[in-house]
């Protein structure tokens, strides 16, 4: 019986792998991440939340790091961008971390993205883990 099961069980098998692994969507480099509106309601929760140690321009303060420059950049180029929230999720504000909403987090990101720029589109950046984990943080054209 089981040997007459075999076939079937291989192919389902074989089309599990499939499924599973294809390759993660990609953004093409300069694709735009999220939403101008996005990027303002992030921009607004920066500065509540973040000036105080990262700087209204972003620069860093004492051992906070900028947020903005080629350094930063490097750490998260070509890494899903759920890295990165998740990083700002789980560690931030550093005065009450983890108290970020996954969309405050998104909403926060964007401003960043906007900030090292990255092009704004017509949709908000996702705030789901299976939605950031496709999407790798690619350089923007300049």
């Amino acid at each position: 019986m089981f040997v007459k099961r075999l076939p079937t069980l291989c192919i389902a098998l074989l089309a599990t792998g499939v499924f599973y692994s294809q390759p993660p969507v990609h953004a093409a480099p300069g694709a735009a991440l999220y939403s101008t509106a996005q990027s303002d309601r992030g921009k607004a929760l920066y500065a509540k939340q973040c000036t105080s140690c990262h700087s209204a321009d972003l620069g860093g303060v004492g051992q906070a790091p900028p947020l903005v420059d080629n350094e930063f950049l490097s750490k998260y180029t070509d890494q899903p961008i759920f890295v990165l929230f998740n990083k700002i999720q789980k560690t931030m504000p550093a005065t009450a971390p983890g108290s970020l909403t996954p969309s405050d987090t998104a909403d926060v990101l964007a401003y960043i993205l906007s900030a090292n720029s990255f092009p704004a589109g017509a949709t908000d950046l996702p705030s789901t883990e299976d939605a950031l984990q496709k999407t790798p943080l690619t350089t923007p054209a300049k």
